[in-house]
């Protein structure tokens, strides 16, 4: 859309449209990822792409979000620990999972895009349920009550003592876009041992992560600071 000529603008207009149609159709406000299965921090990802395509078309997409995210904070958001359910049920509505460290952390970053006042909320839950400081890195929990639970899965990556290294590394996002200096800085320097860095000119590789590790890292560290973009 920022370049009308480009041959990927006529498909971004039927993407985000479409997009849009069925999240205004959706009776839970969520679209599935799979059948039968919705997570909410997917949909922070289709309702920062609906903001960002709204601001560069200046097509007011205001009333969308904000209906999207009262509904989150009434029925996605816990009400005692203030993180992100991971996974609800498209035919009942209800949480199917518990809120956890790496959806909240990754939703955050999402919703910078969108609704920076709910960014901020996620990132508070996450400092205050989630955080720890160990030898000086910064790192994050995947559950609140520490658990391992099943000892990590797809989302959270492998549980080591209830830390996840998904949301530690999601985390760094909000940490940047919040101005937490001391919380980036903790957190990065845990992702920086465990990531192996290698340096070749001015391109920087997370050796251990792979090319996915490497476009995560770059969506992390040139998150928007709060404000500057989401209303």
């Amino acid at each position: 859309v920022l370049v009308p000529e480009s041959r990927f603008a006529r498909l971004n207009e039927a993407v985000t449209g479409t997009l849009v149609r069925r999240l205004e159709r959706s009776r839970r406000g969520l679209l599935e990822t799979y059948p039968d299965e919705a997570y909410p921090v997917d949909n922070a990802a289709v309702v920062a792409s609906i903001a960002l395509h709204g601001r560069a078309t200046g097509t007011d997409r205001t009333p969308l979000i904000k209906k999207w995210s009262e509904r989150a904070r009434r029925r996605w958001v816990d009400s005692k620990t203030g993180l992100l359910v991971q996974s609800v049920s498209p035919r009942t509505g209800k949480p199917v999972d518990a809120p956890r460290g790496s959806g909240t952390a990754l939703a955050a970053y999402f919703l910078a895009f969108a609704d920076s006042q709910l960014a901020g909320e996620l990132h508070e839950a996450l400092e205050r349920q989630l955080r720890s400081n160990l030898l000086g890195f910064g790192v994050l929990s995947e559950y609140a009550d520490g658990g391992a639970r099943s000892g990590g899965d797809i989302d959270s990556g492998p549980l080591i003592a209830g830390y996840s290294m998904s949301a530690t590394g999601f985390a760094i996002s909000s940490c940047r876009s919040h101005g937490n200096f001391d919380c980036f800085r903790r957190t990065y320097a845990l992702v920086h041992l465990m990531g192996a860095p290698t340096d070749v000119g001015d391109v920087r590789t997370f050796v251990s992560g792979g090319p996915l590790a490497d476009s995560i890292m770059f969506a992390m560290l040139t998150a928007p600071r709060a404000g500057a973009l989401a209303s």
